[in-house]
């Protein structure tokens, strides 16, 4: 698998059992631009910047995601990918994570980590 990512610019990473998909983090920590496939509930990390990195969507907008990526060039796709290096340095590999909770613990407005109350929906949509 990691031969067919390294020949890609995207990787569907489409939530798992729980409410996300660790391949959105596998695929950043890669350098490949992830699109993060949810049911009703947008549930990505450091969601303020996720749209500066890859997409996140639900399985109904996919076709229009597809029609835009068709129409992407190559210089698109690499100055997406310049942005995922950035975020995969600064906020993915475990040293940046950890940098990322503590200044959440500690000042939080230093930290791009974002609280919610878990949705209360049962089938973890």
């Amino acid at each position: 698998w990691r031969e067919i990512m390294q020949d890609s610019w995207i990787s569907m990473t489409p939530r798992g059992f729980g409410r996300t998909a660790f391949h959105v983090v596998e695929a950043i920590q890669m350098g490949l631009i992830p699109v993060h496939i949810y049911n009703q509930t947008k549930w990505v990390p450091y969601e303020n910047l996720f749209d500066e990195i890859g997409f996140a969507i639900t399985l109904d907008e996919l076709p229009a995601l597809v029609d835009k990526l068709e129409n992407w060039t190559t210089q698109d796709f690499l100055d997406r990918e310049k942005v995922v290096a950035r975020y995969r340095e600064s906020h993915f590999l475990p040293k940046a994570v950890m940098g990322q909770v503590q200044n959440f613990l500690t000042k939080a407005e230093k930290s791009d980590l974002v609280c919610h109350q878990l949705p209360s929906t049962t089938t973890m949509s």
